[in-house]
């Protein structure tokens, strides 16, 4: 069984991880998840379950310091501005949550692997767990950020991994870049279960947008698209852009619901009734940048076609069965691709981003499985 390791846990936007997870836990393959610190308390109807299995990690001894001292320094010298976990100060306190968790998982005969969702602050934990309990690591590769802002740090961290899980062919270029022993890269796809109790509701919904009000989300160059097409957008969820994008959806004049972070079950609702899921992804200038984003995978599951842009792994999830990409950055690019879905009318999610086929693929390439 594995220890599955986070900073924070339970959080909104883990909805991804909290079902991976969900389907280890009813094969019998989950020992437990840990955390740094208290997320914000929410997971999906259908993994509530696991917030009972969540515990924080120990508050560490003194005796840990000696095992948290070599990430410490790696850190030190390698980790450049935040990199996703607050820079070198805030990783020897991940590190020192390590050498805590590794020394309550030496008692665990039942765990046998230790594995991080995240490749920031879960890895660094979990890989001087790793060391403290003589077990074996796995780190998950999703978004590239760490590898432009403090690829030395990330490579030093995922050299010290059995396994390391990538989601795209983009994303394991990116490490393989790194140095990384390209034999310890596996190629598992994000996943999304059916979908298919998903209410349409009655909501006319015409534009949605899902994610997290940030800039790599792009939902500038979406409400740009949407006035050009004088077509109606609803942006869900929450973050620090939201009054420069009200602001902005103002000055276009563009006809723009921000609706804020809603329970997963509105949004897929929301999503159900769209006619185009838009994400208008970009890399911003300090390399953060999607994955895939889960959000695209869900509308497709629904059978809503996207129009997205051609960053990291989307153009990996988006062929001409699922909608149209643009060139990042460009609203009126993005809103020929607006135009393109709605004529595709809908869509279908491709198989390998099945969630059976995803959590078949995880099991066996940690070990969990023949």
């Amino acid at each position: 069984m594995i220890a599955a390791v986070f900073d924070r846990f339970p959080k909104t936007t883990q909805t991804f991880h909290a079902r991976r997870l969900g389907c280890l836990h009813r094969d019998g393959r989950l020992g437990g998840i840990w955390h740094a610190r208290p997320g914000d308390g929410q997971l999906p109807p259908e993994c509530e379950h696991l917030i009972d299995l969540a515990r924080s990690i120990d508050a560490p001894r003194p005796s840990d310091v000696a095992a948290a001292a070599p990430a410490a320094a790696a850190a030190a010298r390698h980790l450049r501005s935040s990199a996703g976990e607050g820079g070198p100060r805030a990783a020897a306190y991940f590190a020192l949550r390590g050498a805590a968790l590794g020394r309550e998982l030496r008692e665990r005969s039942d765990v046998t692997r230790i594995h991080a969702p995240f490749s920031t602050a879960a890895a660094t934990i979990a890989v001087v767990a790793g060391e403290v309990a003589d077990l074996p690591v796995s780190v998950e590769v999703h978004s590239p950020l760490s590898m432009f802002r403090s690829p030395a740090w990330l490579a030093w961290k995922l050299r010290r991994a059995d396994v390391i899980v990538s989601i795209s062919d983009y994303t394991t270029a990116n490490i393989e870049a790194l140095g990384v022993d390209p034999g310890n890269i596996r190629l598992v796809r994000c996943g999304v279960p059916p979908l298919d109790q998903v209410p349409r509701g009655d909501a006319d919904v015409d534009l949605i947008a899902v994610g997290s009000l940030i800039e790599k989300k792009g939902h500038r160059h979406a409400i740009e698209a949407a006035a050009t097409l004088d077509r109606h957008l609803t942006i869900v969820g929450g973050g620090p852009l939201e009054p420069e994008l009200a602001s902005f959806a103002r000055s276009l004049g563009a006809a723009v619901d921000l609706r804020g972070p809603l329970p997963p079950s509105e949004t897929l609702a929301l999503t159900a009734a769209a006619r185009v899921s838009v994400l208008g992804c970009v890399r911003t200038a300090d390399g953060d940048e999607d994955g895939i984003p889960v959000s695209l995978m869900e509308a497709l599951q629904l059978g809503v076609p996207v129009a997205s842009t051609d960053v990291a792994g989307i153009p990996e999830l988006v062929g001409p069965g699922q909608g149209a990409l643009a060139t990042p950055g460009d609203g009126v690019a993005l809103a020929a691709a607006i135009d393109a879905a709605t004529r595709l009318g809908e869509a279908t999610l491709p198989t390998a981003f099945h969630q059976s086929n995803a959590e078949r693929d995880l099991a066996r390439v940690l070990g969990l499985t023949s």
